[in-house]
């Protein structure tokens, strides 16, 4: 919304107190494009011309007041208020982080407090886009300017994406495969995937998987952790061990998982057997469990 307050006579013949409430979920420049113009200047930076008149940003929180270009020579008092609702989204990263989207621009919290956050550019592109989450949840700018084109993320559901575990060609580095193209893990993150040819071609392309998970009872009234089909058992605070270690298979399989996802992968590639089968009776999992169980490897 734009609100307009004067005390200067020129303006009574224009407004006195108007508003002016612009397409919401935009930022500053897409919701306010069919009723100002925003014109570059000289030294870089912008002015906005509304109803034939200019102005200029000013203060602290950076595009949210503007004043009459002729605040100064003129001394005139009219001064603009924008306050565009933007909606946003949270997405996770790894490693317990996340990135908050807002018009498909990634900012991240830094700095002690935390009460910013700056562009996920800032740093490799020196962006200084920043803004600032308020209490009551809305997104208030504090420089919106982006000197980069936004990043694509895209979203898939369990039934829209396929992908599948493979060794690299000397069997030293797990990877998964996904529509033709193979992710690696680097760094600490064993949730995040990037582009096994990211070191020869400095391609940025990257895959965060999240695996849902499920508890279940055992036969001996603990709980297991069921998994793309495979089951652990808890050994440590967030360490399972895949539930056929103890037993002839010593599988050596094992996953990291804090209550509510898997925050590792690599366990995926270890497995040196089938799934087990499940059947369902009475909401109760109940092991199916044959001869060929002991005796099949894959």
């Amino acid at each position: 919304m734009i609100y307009v307050k004067s005390t200067n006579p020129h303006w009574a013949s224009v407004v006195d107190y108007g508003l002016v409430t612009p397409n919401l979920g935009c930022s500053l420049c897409n919701a306010l494009k069919d009723r100002v113009q925003f014109l570059p200047t000289d030294d870089g930076k912008e002015i906005v011309m509304y109803q034939k008149y200019t102005f200029s940003f000013y203060g602290r929180l950076g595009r949210t007041y503007l004043k009459c270009s002729r605040s100064t020579t003129g001394k005139c008092k009219v001064k603009l208020k924008v306050d565009a609702s933007v909606s946003y989204k949270i997405l996770p990263i790894g490693n317990k982080r996340s990135v908050v989207l807002v018009n498909d621009y990634p900012y991240a919290y830094t700095g002690p407090g935390k009460k910013y956050l700056k562009c996920s550019q800032s740093y490799s592109m020196r962006c200084n886009a920043k803004l600032r989450i308020l209490p009551d949840n809305t997104i208030q700018f504090i420089n919106d300017t982006h000197n980069h084109r936004p990043k694509k993320y895209f979203k898939c559901s369990d039934d829209e994406i396929k992908f599948e575990y493979v060794s690299s060609g000397r069997g030293k580095r797990n990877l998964i495969l996904l529509e033709g193209q193979t992710y690696s893990v680097q760094g600490r993150s064993e949730s995040m995937f990037y582009c096994s040819k990211k070191s020869m071609t400095k391609c940025k392309a990257r895959v965060f998987l999240q695996l849902k998970s499920k508890k279940i009872p055992s036969r001996g009234g603990k709980e297991l952790v069921m998994c793309e089909g495979f089951t652990y058992n808890q050994v440590s605070t967030n360490v399972w061990n895949c539930s056929s270690r103890s037993s002839k298979m010593k599988c050596p399989a094992k996953i990291k998982f804090d209550g509510t996802t898997i925050n590792s992968l690599q366990s995926n590639f270890q497995h040196i057997h089938k799934p087990p089968k499940y059947v369902v009776i009475n909401n109760q999992y109940i092991r199916v469990i044959t001869r060929k169980d002991y005796i099949t490897k894959i």
